[in-house]
């Protein structure tokens, strides 16, 4: 029992959080104060890892058994967690701590929880601290990209938009309606993605296109062994080509 509140949490956080991530199973801790029985309801395979977390969080707190509460905007929650929770899972690693971010109910919506050794509650608080300044340094901008032209950014998996955002660092959002980009990065580099973006569309906006006329028979000679002709050319003239369909005869 006297484990309980450690793993229950500040405003019941942990337990909340612990819930949530195994398929919403109910854990339910006795009133008695002198019981030691926690009752986990659930589907099998969760209420099995639930359980299995909860003898580890006791035995932690034998160790842990410091809390740190850390205020941070809510605005920069999901930039702090990264990439399927890349970015957190660095900080949790290298320092051993429990990270918990509030739900969209609680009402303290700017508080972060860290749980660990002192020590490490401090390293991790630092490290996401740095990287809070880091984005209130961040800047949003807007580009016009004409909607004909914005299937581009996405030709080849997104390979022009992928170079875009390594290159700058920058994060690129493209409207589902509308010609409206919104460039999201660092202070200096938006402006240089912003400018390139641009670059991109004038550099469209100015190409043009040819017919060549070309016996349907030698097609296959032009376009090369897996095609190599043709991508030879196009890397080297930075042009795009293509070849009709093959028609199928039809039988009557």
């Amino acid at each position: 029992p006297k484990y309980f509140n450690g793993i229950i949490g500040p405003k019941g956080k942990v337990i909340k959080d612990i819930m949530a991530q195994n398929g919403g199973v109910l854990v339910t801790f006795p009133k008695d104060k002198n019981s030691h029985t926690v009752t986990i309801r659930g589907d099998r395979a969760d209420v099995d890892n639930v359980k299995a977390l909860l003898v580890k969080l006791a035995n932690e707190k034998a160790l842990n058994s410091f809390t740190l509460e850390v205020p941070i905007k809510k605005q920069f929650h999901r930039f702090i967690i990264g990439n399927k929770g890349a970015e957190i899972n660095k900080i949790k690693e290298s320092t051993g701590v429990r990270i918990i971010f509030p739900m969209a109910q609680d009402e303290d919506a700017d508080t972060v929880t860290i749980i660990g050794k002192e020590a490490s509650c401090g390293t991790a608080r630092d490290a996401i601290l740095a990287r809070v300044k880091e984005l209130e340094n961040i800047v949003e901008s807007n580009v016009d990209v004409p909607s004909e032209f914005q299937r581009h950014f996405f030709q080849k998996s997104g390979e022009v938009l992928k170079n875009l955002t390594d290159e700058f660092g920058v994060v690129i959002h493209f409207p589902r309606e509308g010609e409206t980009v919104v460039v999201r990065g660092g202070t200096e580099l938006v402006p240089q993605a912003v400018a390139r973006i641009q670059e991109i569309v004038e550099d469209l906006k100015a190409q043009i296109s040819k017919t060549v006329a070309i016996p349907a028979e030698h097609h296959g000679f032009v376009v090369g062994a897996a095609g190599k002709n043709v991508q030879r050319l196009t890397a080297e003239h930075n042009v795009s080509i293509k070849f009709p369909k093959k028609l199928t005869k039809s039988t009557s």
